[in-house]
């Protein structure tokens, strides 16, 4: 089975906002490479000013245990300064994981074929 791959693109509220927001990047993004099953947490930059988080894991329990692992004060302060928006979730998921990420109206896509 391929790995579970996300991505979500997150738009600062305020261009004054994005320092904060890359030094919060830095704190989740460390604590994130330690869990179980995480083969890659990367933030990138976009030149309309927005950020897009890829992640990947090892199968969709890796991801669950990160959503429960993740250091809810930062998110919250990173949802003060960003809206996230254009969720997509690539590969096979679990109830679970769907219900975990249901806010997020994410768009779920399938594998279907390619070289891995």
């Amino acid at each position: 089975m391929p790995d579970l791959i996300t991505t979500v693109k997150i738009v600062p509220r305020s261009p004054q906002n994005t320092a904060e927001m890359e030094t919060l990047f830095d704190e989740m993004a460390a604590s994130a490479v330690k869990g179980p099953g995480v083969r890659l947490w990367a933030y990138f930059g976009g030149d309309d000013g927005s950020y897009r988080l890829l992640e990947r894991f090892e199968n969709p329990e890796a991801e669950m245990y990160r959503l429960t692992h993740l250091d809810q004060e930062k998110l919250g302060r990173l949802a003060e300064l960003a809206e996230f928006r254009d969720l997509e979730v690539l590969g096979e998921t679990t109830p679970e994981l769907e219900t975990a990420l249901a806010d997020f109206s994410p768009v779920y896509r399938q594998y279907l074929t390619g070289v891995l």
